[in-house]
């Protein structure tokens, strides 16, 4: 996963690579190292804009991957 995400992928796939790279420390309780691309994949998602009609559905899952990955870091289970 990081070297998917050193070879900086289009900002929808960055934005995916880096909540799953995200969840991937979470899961590894390498706690420290997650909130790095945690707080990147929110400026990531945040940089993209809706086009109508187009991708909305890969916009979602980049939001939802994020969502989770927050909620897992940020919870009382990590702390």
């Amino acid at each position: 996963m990081a070297k998917s995400v050193a070879h900086q992928p289009a900002d929808l796939a960055h934005a995916i690579n880096l909540s799953v790279l995200a969840l991937a420390h979470n899961r590894l309780e390498h706690l420290d190292d997650a909130w790095q691309p945690l707080k990147l994949a929110e400026q990531a998602i945040q940089n993209l804009h809706v086009d109508p009609g187009k991708r909305d559905h890969d916009l979602l899952i980049a939001q939802i991957l994020f969502r989770e990955a927050e909620a897992l870091i940020s919870g009382p289970k990590s702390r």
